[in-house]
């Protein structure tokens, strides 16, 4: 062995491994690494050439590159970094953070890992940046990514061992900021700024300040962005990241950020989602905003997104839309909101309708609405009823029992294929899946077009007040319906239901199930 290390080392201009010259070199490598990390020594790498040796030998080590590349890509997105936590030699008792891009975890294991994973500029296009990355080892990404398209997430955030009030994160975290964007933003494809915890760089009027920063930036290739402010103790509403629209921008995402300030990055956009944001646009500039985004085909609002609705019904056209989600946990005003959201949209190419973790009043607004425009809830053939929580029977309207309430929402879209439920107590999934008006014409059954019906509920085993779901009561109507539905000759065709629902329902049951329609147990 030693022979042919000595034969290879000969034959090239850089130290092989193994050799007394790599040993040396990599002590070498080592020791300036964990200078610009802070990471110490014996944590980078413990005995790592009898490692490398040995791995080089495993079946693993024997595996094509083409396959070690797959295998990579496929856990990158959950293994982006890896976070050291440990003791500097020279302050005893004072904890070190770094975090470490997950390529650079891959380059370590051995020599041809090492050489593949820096040859592979597509490994190093995920940039994450927050206070405890290393300026040096951004410059090692940023160059072995090449000019590849970059995927930049900038994570702010106040967390330990940083304390909130303590400027130094902060000014690190500039300078990291101000380093990537002299170095790459004219490769950025995708941006994700989240801003969590009260940090003094968010809340200073200084130049320096990272929303200063990213105003003017210039991203010619950027596709996507996504601005999360989480923040306790928010700015005014003039903090806007990118004030220059990217000409090729096509999916935004607004959460708990100034939405009125974000209003200009609309045009062109193919995906937009609004979530629990703040300093609201009246409807009129809202739907000024949307009437720039002729090619919109999904939109998704957590919460209302526009104030003022009462006194302008202007229509909102969205001539591309095909998919529409509504949630409106713990919003006020959510009533009026959905009464005027419906009653304006103007989407004759939607398809698919989600509506989750609505009160009843809610509910009820959408099947009012939807009553008096036939041509629009005709159109729908899928709808997503999904509840985390049951409705309350306070806030359903009083001429309506929960199940009813939620069995007549669904009653409205005659033309839908594919029904997802997802509300709380079994007792309301029975009521929606029961005929609204038992009677024998086809006319008269509940969602007549229906072929694919999905049960995915993650509360299903458990009530808000305690007791169990009645598991047998939920087959038994099940399989009622398929049974009635067949002799009709509207068959349902598929059935999904969540693990965690299939297990609720006896052997026989399933069995049952299986031969009759095609079953997806889904996890």
């Amino acid at each position: 062995m030693a022979e042919k290390l000595a034969s290879r080392a000969a034959g090239s201009k850089e130290p092989q491994f193994g050799s007394a010259a790599s040993t040396r070199h990599n002590k070498i490598a080592r020791t300036s690494l964990a200078s610009e990390t802070q990471i110490p020594e014996s944590a980078t790498t413990v005995d790592r050439q009898d490692h490398a040796l040995q791995h080089d030998t495993s079946v693993i080590g024997r595996l094509p590159n083409e396959l070690l590349l797959i295998v990579w890509k496929h856990l990158r997105p959950f293994i982006k970094t890896y976070t050291y936590r440990g003791k500097r030699k020279a302050s005893v008792g004072k904890e070190i953070v770094a975090s470490l891009p997950y390529p650079f975890i891959l380059s370590w294991v051995s020599s041809r890992w090492r050489t593949l994973a820096i040859g592979t500029p597509e490994l190093w296009n995920h940039v994450d940046v927050s206070p405890v990355s290393s300026g040096r080892i951004l410059e090692f990404q940023l160059q072995r990514s090449q000019a590849y398209p970059l995927r930049v997430e900038l994570r702010c955030h106040a967390d330990k061992p940083f304390e909130p009030a303590v400027p130094g994160p902060a000014s690190r975290m500039q300078d990291l900021v101000e380093l990537l964007i002299t170095s790459s933003a004219d490769r950025w494809e995708s941006l994700d700024v989240t801003i969590d915890g009260p940090l003094a760089v968010f809340c200073t009027d200084s130049n320096r300040s990272l929303a200063f920063q990213l105003q003017d930036v210039s991203c010619p290739r950027l596709r996507e962005l996504s601005i999360k402010d989480d923040r306790r103790c928010r700015g005014d509403e003039s903090f806007t990241i990118l004030k220059k629209r990217p000409r090729d921008l096509s999916r935004l995402i607004v959460s708990g950020a100034p939405l009125k300030s974000h209003l200009h990055l609309f045009p062109g956009l193919s995906y937009l989602r609004l979530e629990s944001v703040d300093y609201l646009p009246t409807a009129k500039q809202l739907c000024d905003a949307l009437a720039t985004c002729i090619s919109l085909t999904e939109f998704v609002t957590v919460g209302v997104c526009f104030w003022d609705w009462a006194k302008d019904r202007q229509p909102i056209h969205l001539p591309a839309l095909r998919t529409l989600e509504v949630s409106l946990t713990g919003s006020d005003g959510g009533e009026e909101f959905t009464a005027h959201l419906f009653t304006c949209l103007d989407a004759p190419n939607m398809r698919e309708l989600r509506f989750s973790n609505c009160d009843g009043y809610a509910v009820a607004c959408v099947i009012t609405v939807s009553n008096k425009r036939p041509a629009f809830s005709h159109q729908i053939t899928n709808v997503a009823l999904c509840h985390t929580r049951a409705i309350p029977e306070s806030r359903a309207p009083r001429r309506y029992a929960t199940h009813t309430l939620l069995a007549k929402f669904c009653a409205c879209f005659p033309s839908v294929q594919e029904l997802r439920l997802c509300p709380c107590w079994a007792t309301e999934v029975m009521g929606v899946l029961k005929r609204v008006d038992r009677v024998s014409n086809v006319e008269g059954i509940f969602c007549s077009c229906l072929r694919t019906l999905t049960l995915d509920n993650q509360y299903h085993t458990t009530r808000g007040l305690g007791g169990g779901a009645p598991s047998l009561e939920l087959e038994g109507e099940l399989r009622n319906l398929i049974e009635f539905r067949r002799s009709e000759d509207i068959p349902i065709e598929h059935v999904n239901l969540a693990r965690h629902v299939s297990s609720m329902f006896c052997s026989s049951s399933l069995t049952w199930l299986r031969e009759n329609v095609q079953l997806k147990i889904t996890a």
